[in-house]
């Protein structure tokens, strides 16, 4: 990593041709984790499909990232997912898109699920989630170097994903899950040359509590941790403090030496945008020698008798 940090640096000695090499060696080393975004407090969805039932309301989501701004070919993600409430049978059932761009790669998932909960006591549920669709990866090697054997050939490929989760929650005041989101099934039992091409099973630890500081004030905790097998945890940490119902303010906070400040405002209680501007902090982050990371997010709920959803 500290070896593609120098080079990142005199990017305007070698070209861009170079940066898109040495942004494929990063990805390389970052492949096995899937994407990540600041904002996943208000969205938890893509992560763990069980926390959609925290909500009573159907809702649609939009979110674009943009990754270390003014470094040629950094990463990229649009996502977009949507679910609708199941009332008689306590369920909610989406779908999930996905597509992250880095380099010459690209990489478009498609996944709906359906999640059912149980009651657990009076304000305490259960819930479930179970999901299905696809992976299409798509990589342009020649691109990089073309006179190089290591790039001869480009990538094309689609595979079938399924994905599980686990949460238990009150709507109202804190929700702790795990889930396997995207779970490819061609990269069971692949060897460690042929697992270079498909993401290894990442497991995510999730957990949030909502809790009020008075009649105008709540703040809410949460984390999510990233764990795959034989890489470092991944930890996101973060804080938000509404005010009014209205106004979120935040800091985020991730174990790769990235932090994010970040603004959210619910309009009405069926309209929610956010900003986040994430940057990186020491050495051997790209963070800290691009122009920071741009986030931008949109929430539609819909139904009758909408409350604020800031859990």
């Amino acid at each position: 990593m500290k070896m593609i940090m120098d080079n990142l640096r005199n990017t305007a000695r070698i070209g861009s041709g170079a940066v898109l090499l040495l942004l494929f060696n990063l990805s390389a080393t970052i492949a096995q984790q899937t994407f990540q975004y600041n904002q996943y407090m208000d969205n938890l969805t893509p992560f763990n499909p069980a926390w959609s039932l925290l909500d009573d309301a159907g809702s649609v989501n939009a979110l674009v990232h943009s990754q270390w701004a003014g470094i040629e070919g950094a990463p990229s993600t649009l996502l977009l997912n949507g679910s609708l409430p199941l009332r008689k049978i306590r369920a909610a059932a989406g779908v999930i898109l996905v597509h992250d761009e880095i380099g010459a790669e690209n990489q478009t998932e498609l996944n709906a699920f359906i999640a059912k909960a149980i009651k657990l006591s009076e304000s305490s549920f259960l819930s479930t989630s179970v999901s299905a669709g696809f992976r299409s990866y798509k990589a342009d090697y020649s691109q990089l170097d073309a006179s190089d054997p290591e790039f001869r050939d480009n990538i094309s490929e689609t595979v079938g994903t399924i994905g599980l989760g686990v949460m238990m929650y009150n709507p109202d005041k804190y929700y702790i899950g795990i889930s396997l989101p995207r779970m490819s099934i061609r990269s069971l039992g692949k060897s460690s040359a042929e697992d270079k091409r498909y993401q290894k099973n990442i497991w995510y630890f999730s957990g949030g509590y909502l809790y009020s500081l008075g009649t105008d004030f709540k703040i809410k905790p949460a984390v999510l941790l990233a764990y795959t097998p034989n890489m470092d945890m991944l930890t996101n940490v973060s804080a938000t403090l509404y005010v009014k119902d209205r106004l979120g303010a935040g800091l985020n906070y991730q174990s790769n030496k990235e932090m994010a400040g970040i603004l959210s405002y619910l309009f009405s209680n069926s309209v929610r945008i956010g900003y986040s501007y994430q940057f990186g902090f020491g050495s051997g982050n790209l963070g800290s020698i691009s122009n920071g990371t741009h986030e931008v997010t949109l929430g539609l709920r819909f139904g009758q008798g909408l409350l604020p959803k800031l859990l």
